[in-house]
């Protein structure tokens, strides 16, 4: 595996995951609800409640992760 491609995919993985529990703590901001308590509850899944802003960032997040696992299939 090229490096290139190693550096992607943890920069993939590393994206995701703070992108993602970042619109999940801003939506938790948002209702009022505690923000780390929340976070690690599996039951716990607010896209119903979600603003058409955290809706946005979400798509945001999903079309950032795309473009870089096509960049990833690429470098390969």
């Amino acid at each position: 595996m090229p490096g290139t491609q190693e550096m992607l995919i943890v920069l993939f993985l590393a994206f995701a995951t703070i992108a993602g529990n970042a619109v999940f703590a801003l939506h938790y901001r948002r209702v009022g609800k505690p923000v780390f308590k929340s976070l690690f509850n599996p039951r716990s899944f607010p896209i119903g409640d979600f603003n058409a802003r955290e809706w946005m960032m979400l798509v945001g997040v999903f079309a950032v992760s795309f473009v870089l696992i096509v960049l990833i299939a690429k470098a390969g």
